[in-house]
């Protein structure tokens, strides 16, 4: 099998390889950089990731469950907050400059 590609206005748009996974793009309309990509397959579960002008991540989904992450005016990573499953269960957690982990968990995972 062939890997097949479709473009919309010279960007990317949708890309099958060899395997049949499909991965498709969309773009920021002003700036043409990426702001998201998903993969899918017959036999796996869908991933996608969105992107910032920075093109640092803000939101990834998989099977596992989502991450969003979000950043200062520095480009430093703010936060991180996860759910899992359906969404019952998040972590959140705060980082300071020095990428450290400045505040607990929430649910705290040790009691």
């Amino acid at each position: 099998m062939k890997s097949e590609k479709e473009y919309i206005i010279v960007r990317l748009a949708t890309e099958v390889d060899a395997r049949g996974i499909i991965a498709q793009y969309t773009y920021n309309k002003k700036t043409g950089l990426v702001t998201g990509i998903g993969w899918s397959a017959p036999d796996m579960p869908v991933v996608s990731c969105s992107y910032n002008i920075l093109r640092q991540p803000t939101e990834i989904k998989d099977a596992g469950g989502r991450r969003i992450y979000a950043y200062d005016q520095h480009g430093s990573l703010n936060y991180e907050r996860s759910f899992y499953g359906d969404d019952t269960f998040a972590v959140n957690e705060k980082w300071d400059r020095r990428a450290a982990i400045c505040c607990n968990r929430s649910p705290c995972p040790i009691r």
